[in-house]
């Protein structure tokens, strides 16, 4: 009876290390920058997202303006202007192109925009990103709304949205305590997972409890930015621009299948500098700095 005990303990302790590594943490003092790509006349913007040799720069300003450029000449194609009906302006915290594209002849994916603000809808809105021969344009196309969702599980601060390009689902990334984006009063982040809604479906996707898959917590990403899928993580860029807040310039990769942060790496490359667009281009991972050459957009190695 001992020897069963016994093997029993040590099972149980098994199983606790193997949940305490899953989600252990390597935090890296510092990451390298190995290559620069230069995007001539661009200014300062919230993010980015790419597909293929093409990028989209959005919140050009801080306004409902951005551009679309070419990788590997750096040259702009074109600005745009993303319109949003009666719905409050995004703030482009993140921006991201899904999978499902509309019927015409560039193929590009529609693009998903987050309001983020606490003060908007929260929800993210889904342009068509339109070739017309030499010119592009941004078009309207649908707004996914957490409407009803309970705040004990999205939370009652900004919103954060991010597609699942594989399994085609998508992520919500909240503050659970409004207009927060620090660690106070016990904030937290919190995550949650829905189907990821076709555009014909609807202008308007007003979602609902019964419309959550999975939800979870982890720690704050202070002065959450830009955020990007890439097998199975969502990578995460934050920080602010001020001494005081210059620690939380972080890059984190959250794990979506053992639902936590497994690393994290440090940001402060060139002083104090808010980072702001994150996008995988050719399968590395770039950031941008919202006030030093924010026309640059610099390889995170790791």
């Amino acid at each position: 009876m001992r020897k069963n005990n016994d093997l029993r303990c040590h099972i149980v302790l098994e199983l606790i290390l193997i949940l305490i590594s899953s989600c252990s943490k390597e935090s890296i003092e510092s990451s390298s920058f190995l290559e620069n790509y230069t995007f001539n006349g661009l200014e300062f913007h919230q993010s980015m997202a790419s597909w293929k040799d093409l990028i989209v720069f959005t919140g050009i300003e801080n306004s409902p303006k951005g551009a679309i450029y070419n990788v590997s000449s750096g040259e702009k194609l074109a600005d745009l202007q993303f319109g949003h009906k009666g719905y409050a302006i995004p703030h482009f915290n993140v921006s991201c192109f899904g999978v499902e594209s509309p019927d015409n002849e560039s193929g590009i994916p529609y693009l998903y925009v987050s309001q983020w603000s606490c003060d908007s809808e929260r929800g993210v809105i889904v342009y068509e990103i339109e070739n017309q021969g030499e010119a592009y344009d941004a078009i309207f196309k649908q707004i996914i709304i957490p409407g009803s969702v309970s705040e004990d599980i999205i939370g009652k601060g900004q919103v954060d949205w991010v597609v699942d390009t594989d399994k085609l689902f998508l992520y919500a990334l909240a503050y659970d305590l409004w207009d927060s984006s620090l660690i106070e009063n016990n904030n937290c982040e919190k995550i949650v997972k829905f189907r990821l809604p076709s555009v014909s479906e609807g202008e308007e996707i007003i979602l609902s409890d019964d419309d959550v898959i999975d939800y979870f917590t982890c720690e704050i990403f202070n002065y959450s930015q830009d955020k990007c899928y890439n097998n199975g993580q969502i990578y995460v860029a934050a920080g602010g621009f001020e001494d005081k807040y210059s620690h939380m310039n972080k890059l984190r990769i959250l794990d979506l299948e053992k639902k936590c942060i497994t690393e994290t790496y440090d940001l402060l490359q060139f002083g104090v500098q808010e980072p702001e667009g994150l996008t995988f281009y050719r399968n590395k991972l770039y950031v941008t700095y919202g006030s030093y050459y924010p026309n640059v957009m610099r390889l995170i190695s790791f």
